[in-house]
């Protein structure tokens, strides 16, 4: 019997262990699907700076303004850090604590060409999470949706028109950065969530 118990109480112990285990190393993702499942779906304009514009349901004022990234749609309001190799984790890494990366060598907003935006650590959840995972809910995002990139003080807008999930070696960003005749930007994340498994990539065209 008393055997029986402590089998029991290592298994429920187990258990227990995994579940807080799972909370903890998931608590940004579960976090980010409660706060776009509340957040509100309505009309949204963009603007610079200043302060909410009166009348409006719902403003989003820019938090950076000489190079930035606002998707309405998944609360995305954050700075982007020019110029970064996106095969050295030297480099990545820093950039991704301060915001999320553009390409080296992809195109930069008002110029023509491929805009590459990525944010993401390839390794386990005790790694990811040290950096900046913007992109956990760009799954959410549908034909049509629009994409804010702030750039020298101007605004440009993008609407999202496909997305695909795809193997890490089908992802060369000197591919990616061929410029087209028209503007496009990219933006991509590992995929699942906390995982290193494949990648998941947002391509839209200027408006």
């Amino acid at each position: 019997m008393a055997t029986a118990n402590r089998l029991f109480q290592f298994v429920f112990v187990l258990f227990f262990g995994t579940i807080v285990l799972f909370i903890i190393l998931y608590f940004p993702i579960i976090g980010a699907e409660i706060k776009y499942t509340l957040a509100r779906k309505d009309d949204v304009t963009v603007i610079m700076r200043g302060n909410p514009i009166e009348g409006l349901r719902r403003t989003i004022v820019a938090n950076d303004t000489d190079f930035g990234i606002i998707i309405p749609k998944i609360g995305i309001n954050m700075s982007v850090v020019a110029n970064v190799n996106p095969y050295e984790s030297y480099y990545y890494k820093p950039a991704l604590k301060k915001g999320v990366a553009h390409s080296k060598g992809s195109a930069f907003p008002g110029k023509g060409g491929n805009i590459i935006i990525f944010s993401h650590v390839p390794g386990g959840l005790f790694e990811v999470q040290k950096y900046n995972l913007a992109f956990y809910l760009i799954n959410r995002l549908e034909i049509g949706d629009p994409i804010f990139i702030y750039f020298d003080g101007l605004k440009y807008q993008y609407n999202v028109t496909g997305k695909n999930v795809v193997s890490d070696l089908d992802v060369k960003f000197e591919d990616l950065s061929v410029s087209p005749k028209t503007e496009l930007l990219t933006i991509m994340t590992l995929w699942p969530p906390g995982t290193s498994l494949r990648r998941y990539v947002i391509d839209a065209k200027k408006v």
